[in-house]
């Protein structure tokens, strides 16, 4: 999620500058420069001093559900970003920063809901994808998880995190000869990772 920050950073650089510059640049300034040290709330207050009208803007509203999210005021969180999402109907980023709160809040569906209206603008979108895989996996729904992580993976061989999400859906459906496989592949590379470790104790048969 840091992708529409460096965005934003950058069009805030190439516009030009005062001695000082802009009281909006000023703000957003600042707002980096807190959130950087930690200090969401402040970094909210920043650009929350903005004037009514630089606060209707898209920039504005994405970030301040960014910010939003990281102090876990996840329903205003929503909010910002569907406002972003009307300023902009076509922009993927406030979907994907969308899906942050929802599922903070275990809102699977939803995730599922605004995941498939990101990749209806973005079909091979990593973000959007690897969160539907999750969602479908939290559900329950461990076919449709599968189907995303190999999705993914063909773009995405060495993706630990996809691969172990493979090797659990594929073991959650009781495939634990495909499941050990997918572990045993990661464990090649990744020999620590102590998801993959569990899986293919978990895949092993019983002796």
């Amino acid at each position: 999620m840091r992708l529409h920050e460096l965005l934003l950073a950058s069009v805030i650089g190439l516009a030009p500058l005062t001695a000082h510059g802009s009281d909006t640049q000023t703000r957003y300034r600042a707002s980096y420069q807190h959130e950087a040290e930690g200090k969401y709330a402040e970094a909210l207050a920043d650009i929350d001093g903005l004037t009514p009208e630089q606060r209707r803007t898209y920039v504005y509203q994405l970030r301040r559900g960014w910010l939003l999210h990281l102090l876990a005021r996840h329903w205003d969180s929503i909010e910002a970003y569907r406002a972003a999402i009307k300023l902009h109907p076509k922009a993927i980023e406030p979907r994907l920063g969308l899906m942050l709160p929802e599922m903070a809040l275990l809102m699977w569906m939803d995730v599922l809901e605004t995941g498939k209206a990101a990749v209806k603008l973005d079909p091979h979108n990593y973000l959007a994808n690897s969160r539907m895989a999750w969602a479908n996996y939290s559900l329950g729904r461990y076919k449709q998880a599968e189907t995303l992580y190999r999705r993914i993976l063909v773009a995405y061989p060495a993706d630990v995190e996809m691969r172990v999400g493979l090797g659990w859906s594929l073991e959650k459906q009781g495939r634990y000869g495909a499941a050990l496989v997918e572990f045993e592949a990661v464990l090649e590379f990744a020999p620590d990772n102590a998801s993959a470790q569990a899986g293919r104790t978990a895949s092993r048969p019983a002796r």
